[in-house]
């Protein structure tokens, strides 16, 4: 949590491992919530606006496991940081472990299911917190510019499904400006796509 606001460009995980090794499927979110977030099941990340920042395969080594982030993060001042990570390289048999702190308070929630996204299914809490790195940038609000808040279709529960969905998502006015419009200019699977221009009557 921080008073002033700054983006965050890359992510790095405390490894405690004899070998060097390789997390494939992994996928970051990060959201910008309020203190008691924590109170909630582990969901689905759209549903509570996170953004994907980050995919790929984890290079694990003993000392800090570095990601740069694909999509940087803003995090808004007086906001705290949710990390969402969703692992699908395999099952518990390999697992490696990580290096964390103890807190007063519940800062860490987990879950796991077989072959699917584990919506809700019984959230488990700890007082251990996983030790992170973060990079991140002090900034002051830029005038005019706007932030991918969260992709709501398609959503992961539809990934195991062969049916076409139209792309739909949310973005957030970050600056310090009022916006009435903004063009879009997105890809898909690393092609270029038609521009598309929002207009909106309200900030």
């Amino acid at each position: 949590k921080t008073n002033q606001g700054g983006v965050i460009t890359n992510l790095a995980w405390e490894c405690n491992t004899s070998a060097p090794d390789n997390y494939t499927n992994q996928i970051c979110y990060l959201a910008a919530v309020d203190e008691d977030v924590l109170t909630i099941n582990y969901t689905d990340p759209s549903a509570i606006g996170a953004q994907q920042v980050w995919s790929g395969t984890l290079h694990l080594q003993q000392g800090w496991c570095d990601i740069t982030f694909k999509q940087p993060f803003y995090l808004p001042p007086n906001k705290n940081l949710l990390i969402i990570w969703h692992n699908k390289h395999g099952n518990s048999n390999n697992e490696h472990q990580f290096y964390y702190s103890s807190t007063s308070s519940v800062r860490c929630v987990y879950e796991m299911a077989d072959n699917a996204f584990p919506y809700n299914s019984g959230s488990y809490s700890s007082y251990n917190l996983p030790n992170l790195r973060l990079k991140f940038q002090k900034t002051s609000l830029p005038n005019y510019s706007v932030t991918l808040q969260s992709i709501d279709t398609p959503l992961l529960s539809n990934e195991n499904y062969n049916i076409k969905l139209p792309v739909t998502v949310t973005i957030r006015n970050k600056g310090s400006h009022r916006l009435d419009s903004c063009t879009i200019n997105w890809t898909l699977n690393g092609v270029s796509q038609p521009e598309y221009v929002v207009v909106s009557d309200t900030a």
